[in-house]
């Protein structure tokens, strides 16, 4: 296994900062990029960088895809049903399972401390149960909530059902009935 990249051992500001200008320069400019670092008072050679840079651009166009999964998931859950924060969750979290699996194979496949993969992989795959239980968890308050708010329609139109047959109420039995059936979708 080669050795690891030099830009990994830079403070973690300094790498945030060369990441920041890699995006902004298109993955490119390595020439300059060293130049800067070296003012900083790091030397790192512009191969070193562009090693670095084809990596890191490689997991930020992974990240893009990603996130562009997400919103497409969540714009197509949000034209089937109408609770659009529940949708974003759920595209959220089959995205997170994806990116947890392929993140747990690559630990497996790359690392090459046994204890220190173990270990990362434990923290993965603990992410993605709480993923798991978050979607079971979302979904049970949804069926909850849809639940309550058919019994509460229903029982709104059965005071208006009796409204109606008791000659009070504002809509005749049978508006009522349609109602029922073809808005609320209740037997």
């Amino acid at each position: 296994m080669p050795p690891r990249s030099s830009v990994y051992q830079l403070p973690p500001e300094v790498q945030e900062e060369l990441n920041t200008r890699l995006v902004g320069s298109g993955f490119g400019g390595y020439r300059d990029l060293s130049a800067w670092l070296k003012d900083q008072g790091y030397h790192i050679s512009k191969s070193a960088l562009h090693s670095y840079g084809q990596e890191f651009e490689l997991e930020f166009k992974s990240s893009m895809e990603a996130a562009f999964t997400v919103e497409k998931l969540s714009k197509a859950l949000v034209a089937q049903r109408d609770d659009s924060e529940a949708a974003m969750l759920e595209a959220a979290a089959m995205v997170g399972q994806e990116i947890l699996l392929k993140l747990m194979i690559a630990l497996r496949q790359a690392e090459s401390d046994p204890t220190k993969a173990a270990k990362t992989i434990s923290l993965a795959t603990r992410s993605l149960a709480d993923l798991g239980r978050m979607t079971l968890d979302q979904k049970k308050w949804q069926d909850q909530l849809r639940k309550q708010l058919q019994e509460e329609a229903g029982a709104k139109l059965d005071r208006l059902e009796a409204g109606a047959r008791a000659g009070k109420g504002k809509l005749d039995a049978e508006t009522l009935r349609i109602v029922r059936q073809e808005v609320y979708g209740l037997a």
